[in-house]
């Protein structure tokens, strides 16, 4: 089964505002938690049937107030219920190791209540939205004020936080670690502030689903 892009994005568009009414998507992708899923095509059908049973699939969102992983359906990839919801910051605290290439690309994220993190794999379609996520969040945790030794080495050099100005956000003054910020509804502790539109749009190809 092809779905297309285009169609995946208003589906998850759709699950935002019915987790969290009045919030909007900045960017979404489509990621495969566990092996990297080339290991498992080179078995063909056998071996996708393995790989599904070995892996689990979200859409990962960045929205406007916060940061949500949303169950995706390994047949259909329609998304299903909500499974986590975080602030910018604390996803980015959570963020590490990306590593972008030809087919399928990826980075770890600790899920919260896990002991080491996960490998995040994302396809080629949705490269363009894995780096933005990864830089947007990252940004987000620098900004909060959390100590910068939290990301250790494990982030590229061209990753690395920085004062990066995105389109349409209003500068912000790095957040003290005693100071909390104002609360917004639905993801208590996130600072409401004007958020870009997200990565560039691609063209809206079949992705096999």
């Amino acid at each position: 089964m092809a779905v297309r892009k285009a169609t995946m994005q208003g589906q998850i568009a759709e699950a935002v505002a019915a987790a969290n009414p009045g919030d909007q998507p900045l960017s979404t992708m489509f990621v495969v938690r566990g092996p990297n899923p080339m290991l498992f095509a080179l078995f063909g059908a056998i071996g996708a049937l393995i790989g599904a049973s070995m892996s689990d699939y979200y859409f990962l969102t960045v929205t406007r107030q916060g940061v949500m992983f949303h169950r995706a359906s390994a047949l259909s990839s329609r998304p299903k219920e909500l499974a986590y919801a975080l602030t910018h910051a604390q996803a980015g605290a959570l963020l590490s190791d990306l590593k972008i290439n030809t087919t399928w690309s990826r980075m770890f994220f600790l899920f919260p209540g896990k002991d080491k993190p996960a490998k995040l794999n994302f396809p080629r379609p949705w490269r363009n939205e894995g780096e933005w996520i990864f830089r947007f969040l990252t940004d987000a945790y620098a900004a909060s004020g959390a100590p910068q030794q939290a990301y250790g080495a494990q982030v590229p050099p061209q990753y690395a936080p920085q004062q990066h100005q995105y389109p349409g956000q209003a500068p912000q003054a790095p957040m003290a670690p005693n100071h909390p910020p104002a609360p917004p509804v639905g993801y208590p502790g996130q600072a409401p502030n004007p958020y870009p539109a997200g990565p560039p749009p691609q063209p809206g190809g079949p992705y096999p689903g």
